[in-house]
């Protein structure tokens, strides 16, 4: 039956979200595997995957027919059903016939979304007809709207419909008929077919495609369960009641059809009609024009004038020269243009930008128009690096500026260029292993909190890529899991089936950054859609194609990332400037600053960006000592897997303990700066061009072959460097071991440029911070506390920090305090108002307003005067301590707040239904009712906390602590931390059994503890009872959410914390470099021997070398250690 003509229709994929099983190029493989010739892609409501389906097609030798199935409302498109039970919409199947079709099919969809959406996108009849040319329409599945009316026997109706939507697209339209094994296809398919003959009006075979093989339905009813949230077993959830709609061979289709054969041959008459031309070019770039008349030439000039003083060296001339050579020789004026115009109203507006990311930072053109603020030419950075005029491939800027401001810029480009020709850009939430693990258990009714335990012991290192069979491979190996699987074979489906759904789109939400402008209207390149955002609540209209896909239609995207850091040292600057100097400029700092490099050398780095990620950035820094700008450069590109092998070399060529030696004298020149050593992608194309003559562009195609691993391409490139080099009259076997140092070496090499700018942002931050250190830490304060809940996280470490440099954080003052974090004297900041929970704006700005009158005398003047006070409020104020100036004690102010307080009308002077009760007015505050008011009311222990005990403890600590599980992955699943309580949140599971939630914190941040139902019964006098302090054992893992690696624990044993915790055994670690004096150290340790006390150790550091003794005579009281001021010392 090899002359079987028929091609699938009507096609969902994946991106039929939490619907179609398939992948695109799964679809387009299977066909083949028919015997297809073709194919289509109709997903629900959107055109996500049609750019990917149309490329990968080709690529198979499939043609690509491309349509949607619609969402058809039954009136107009923005009006929503009346009755709750009301049909708010019929699906419909549309295909595009040319490129002019597809473009009303990116109008349609568009609309859909933006006009018409009520639970799903919706199009009108309005629409279909305004935008029908180059378009087939097929009357669609049961749920069509002729299908429906046939299923009421509203044969009126079904005339009317057919009529119209002839009228509209004439041969284009076409009767759908499907057989999948439901009870409406017999009806709707007769009825249908009996039209057919009437009115001359051809049919045509759909399968209605959502998986491929047969077997494969359940796993679209996983998809489905999950999308409802419901679970397999519950009647009342959605689920389609057939197993047919897979992919069918002809054979099968020709056997369904038996009698209607013509319904499956005018499928290629469907085929024949449909002839697409889509360009996929990145360097056909389609840029919008700019209404100013500007000239790149005569910019680029002028800048470079303004910071030579008119005087531009020779050197510099030539480079841009050279540079704006190949931008105009390859078009690209336009996009510089583009972007030096959006920085411009940047820096005109005060938001603050970056000092480059990325290659452009290798632009002198960038350079000259003060997009980048690193000189490349000073820093030995290429252009070639950046835009190589011997590969084309369109530049790529990427744009970093303030977090609080970003999105200025953004309402900037949209206002500039207009709202219809520019779009935020989408982005696809994929299902991870551990959230398809939890979501197929879930839909299967699995105990909760036993998946969530074994879930939990599923390591994540987002630095290694697998793939899915070997990270399913290292799940079930994982002892637990190994153990549970024998044991429960649900599991073992469990794992099957999220196997299958792992990596596939789950939602949609916005690219963090990116932003696509078009030259004209963007429908008429790209579909709209709306899509969730993170930091707002409405969600915002985005591409319905990825930036990769944008990328290779040409479109124009620009990424503009918010930085932290860059509002931090806005924030800083403007309070140096209030403060001590109106005309600091942090761009005119000194980069040779004493001060700076010895903060860094101390290991100060909180706030220091880049190198606060982890405890081996503070040891790599503290044993590389940088005291230049050009350490910094390499100190950021060697923290990386892989370079990091490398750093101990640098370090010691760096001090003179490793011997540097050179096989040919060009190789000083380059490496010199990293001590011989390849750290820089850059020196890599520098040694080829040097010593092996190649051009600057082929160098650039050599980097990226190595660093790519493309052996053909290195096989290559490795006989001309070799060739070239001895053409030279270099020796060749010194030539080869040159060669091998490359390869081994440039896989690990790190884009220089990159590397420099975000060193500027380390050396601007660590300057702030060395010189002007109390602005500093208010800033960094003052802008966490905008962040919500992260705030909580990384307050205590920074308030920690502070005080380690003599700053005292003073508590909120309901008189004092404003609404950010301020300076109250040389080393005082005054928490902000802003920062207290359940206090909103407008209430703070109230508070402020009426504080310019005069400060508030007592918690009733503070009411009379203040609109937005309520009861929460006041709480909140009162268990913060920003009342204490105004109240005899919380406690008793407290109870002067009744349950049933109406303000309103004040009597003597005193709130109406103020409960004062005269007996407890007086209470004072104890220890434990002020460490709950704080923790309740700012989210963190401010002026006390309950490790403040053991805080000497901690300073000489070498254990984990909790900012350690942020940033570095610990090797050892079990740890133990010493911890303070933060917060109890009790669930129950499935089995109606208590567990909890136990959120901690130590002085550099704060986590959650996973505590199970058997081990909350445990530990539940212990978690509930009042104990603040504690030592925690228990399993580290870590969550996805959202790329973002989440540290939690489970809980396996939990104390109350004491000295004895930290360990039995103390060491001292004594210099005797430094005059020691060995006689007072040894009266220390007589006058406080103890039977009972720890070992003690001395650790002798002399001349570079140490080594370690135990006393055999003393053991040290264990108070004794409250006594050490001067001494080096930590318990194990």
């Amino acid at each position: 039956m090899s002359n079987l003509e028929f091609v699938h229709l009507h096609v969902h994929s994946e991106y039929s979200l939490l619907d179609g099983v398939p992948s695109v190029l799964d679809l387009i493989k299977k066909a083949k595997e028919l015997g297809m010739n073709a194919i289509a892609l109709t997903d629900h409501g959107n055109l996500f995957g049609v750019i990917e389906f149309y490329e990968k097609a080709l690529e198979e030798g499939i043609k690509p027919i491309i349509g949607m199935e619609g969402y058809l409302a039954p009136n107009h498109r923005t009006q929503k059903p009346i009755k709750e039970d009301e049909n708010s919409y019929f699906h419909i199947t549309l295909i595009a016939m040319d490129n002019e079709g597809l473009k009303n099919l990116y109008k349609l969809s568009t609309y859909a979304y933006l006009e018409g959406f009520y639970t799903r996108p919706r199009i009108d009849k309005e629409l279909l007809e305004k935008y029908s040319k180059g378009l087939i329409v097929l009357s669609g599945c049961p749920k069509g709207e002729i299908p429906q009316n046939v299923l009421i026997d509203n044969y009126e109706n079904v005339k009317n419909l057919v009529g119209w939507f002839y009228e509209v697209f004439k041969d284009n339209f076409y009767l759908e008929i499907q057989d999948v094994g439901i009870e409406e296809n017999k009806k709707i398919n007769k009825e249908l077919l009996e039209i057919s003959r009437k009115f001359n009006i051809k049919v045509v075979a759909t399968n209605d495609v959502h998986y491929i093989n047969k077997e494969d339905y359940i796993i679209q009813d996983i998809l489905l369960a999950i999308h409802s949230k419901t679970t397999l077993n519950d009647p009342k959830r959605f689920k389609i009641e057939t197993r047919e709609i897979y992919m069918k061979s002809k054979e099968e289709m020709y056997e369904l059809f038996k009698g209607y054969e013509f319904s499956l041959r005018n499928t290629i008459e469907i085929l024949e009609k449909c002839h697409y031309d889509i360009k996929l070019d990145p360097n056909d770039l389609k840029l919008p024009k700019l209404n100013e008349n500007l000239n790149l030439r005569e910019l680029a000039y002028e800048g470079l004038k303004k910071k030579f003083n008119n005087q531009i060296p020779e050197i510099y001339k030539q480079r841009l020269e050279m540079e704006l050579e190949v931008i105009e020789k390859l078009g690209f004026e336009g996009y510089f243009l583009i972007v030096y115009d959006i920085v411009n109203y940047a820096k005109k507006n005060n938001i603050p930008v970056g000092p480059g990311r990325g290659s452009a930072a290798g632009s002198l053109v960038l350079y000259a128009l003060d997009i980048t603020k690193i000189d490349p030419i000073k820093y030995n950075l290429l252009f070639e690096r950046f835009l190589n005029p011997e590969r084309i491939s369109p530049p790529d800027v990427d744009l970093d500026f303030g977090d609080i401001k970003r999105d200025k810029v953004i309402d900037y480009i949209f206002e500039k260029y207009g709202i219809n020709s520019t779009a935020q850009i989408i982005t696809f939430n994929t299902l991870g292993p551990k959230a398809a693990i939890k979501d197929v258990a879930r839909v299967f009714n699995y105990p909760y909190s036993e998946i969530n335990y074994l879930t939990k012991l599923i390591p994540y290192n987002p630095n290694v890529q697998k793939t899915k069979d070997e990270i399913f491979a290292e799940i079930r190996e994982i002892p637990e899991i190994k153990s549970a699987l024998k044991s429960n074979p649900l599991l073992e489906e469990i794992l099957k089936y999220a196997y299958r759904i792992t990596g596939k789109p789950r939602t949609t939400s916005v690219h963090a950054a990116g932003v696509a402008i078009a030259p004209g209207n963007i429908t008429d390149y790209v579909p709209l859609a709306l899509s969730k955002s993170s930091s707002k609540k409405e969600k915002i209209i985005t591409t319905q194609f990825d930036k990769d896909v944008l990328e290779k239609l040409g479109i124009l995207k620009i990424d503009l990332l918010g930085v932290t850091v860059l509002s931090i040292i806005e924030k800083t600057v403007e309070l140096i400037r209030q403060r001590k100097e109106p005309n600091f400029d942090i761009d005119k700092i000194p980069l040779d600053d004493k001060k700076t490099y010895e903060l860094l050398w101390k290991g100060y780095l909180l706030g220091v960006f880049q190198l606060e990620s982890s405890r081996g950035m503070r040891e790599l820094v503290m044993k590389m000592k940088p005291d230049r700008f050009e350490d910094l450069i390499a100190l950021i590109a060697l923290y990386r897997p892989g370079a990091l092998a490398w750093a101990n070399e640098y370090i010691d060529r760096k001090f003179g303990r490793k011997k540097i030696e050179y096989d040919f004298e060009e190789l000083e020149e380059i490496l010199k700066e990293t001590y011989g050593i390849i750290v820089y992608q850059e020196q890599v194309m520098q040694i080829a061009n040097k010593l092996a003559g190649f051009t600057l562009g082929q160098a650039d195609v050599l980097r990226k072959a190595i660093g790519k691993k493309k052996k053909e391409l290195m096989d290559q490139m490795r006989d001309e460097f070799i060739n070239g080099a001895i053409s030279k009259g270099k020796d060749p076997e010194k030539v080869k071991r040159l060669w091998e140092t490359i390869e081994k070496f440039a896989e690990y090499s790190f884009n220089k440029s990159h590397s420099a700018g975000y060193a500027m942002l380390t050396y601007q931050t660590a300057y702030l911070k060395a010189n002007w250190t109390i602005e500093f830490y208010t800033a960094m304060l003052s802008l966490e506390m905008l962040k919500g809940q992260q705030f909580y996280k990384k307050a205590p470490a920074i308030i920690y920090e502070a005080r380690q440099f003599g700053i005292n954080i003073l508590p909120p003052d309901i008189n004092e305090s404003d609404f950010e974090f301020k300076i109250e004297n040389e080393n005082s900041i005054r928490y902000g108002l802003g920062g207290i929970k359940g206090i909103g704006i407008n209430t703070i700005e109230d508070i402020l307003k009426a504080r310019k009158l005069g400060k508030f005398r007592s918690l009733e003047d503070l009411k009379i005067r203040v609109k937005g006070i309520n009861k929460k409020v006041l709480e909140a104020l009162i268990k913060s301590g920003a009342c204490d100036g105004i109240i005899k004690s919380r406690k008793s102010a407290l109870l002067r707040i009744d349950a049933n307080l109406k303000f309103g009308s004040i009597e003597g002077g005193l709130f109406s239904n103020v409960v004062i009760n005269k007996e407890d007015s007086n209470q004072k505050d104890d220890e434990n009712f002020l460490l709950k008011c704080e923790m309740e009311s700012l989210g963190i222990y401010l002026t006390r906390h309950p490790l403040n005990p053991f805080r000497n403890l901690f300073e000489n600590y070498r254990g984990i602590t909790i900012e350690d599980l942020y940033n570095e992955e610990i090797k050892d699943k079990e740890i133990t931390l010493y911890v303070a309580k933060v917060f109890v949140q009790t669930k129950k599971n499935s089995n109606k059994e208590t567990y909890c939630i136990l959120t901690v914190e130590d002085f550099t941040g704060s986590i959650d503890v996973f505590v199970p139902a058997g081990k909350y019964a445990q530990y539940k006098d212990i978690i509930e009872g009042d104990y603040f302090a504690y030592k925690i054992k228990g399993i580290l893992n870590y969550d996805e959410e959202e790329d973002e690696r989440i540290p939690e624990i489970m809980l396996e044993t939990i104390e109350p914390l004491t000295i004895n915790n930290f360990g039995s055994k103390v060491i001292f670690e004594i210099s005797l470099d430094n005059n020691f004096d060995i006689d007072k150290f040894i009266n220390f340790l007589k006058n406080n021997n103890s039977r009972d006390g720890f070992e003690i150790y001395v650790k002798i550091n002399e001349n570079g070398s140490s080594q370690m003794y135990k006393s055999q005579k003393f053991k040290l009281e264990r108070k004794a250690l409250e006594k050490l001021d001067e001494l080096k010392w930590y318990l194990i």
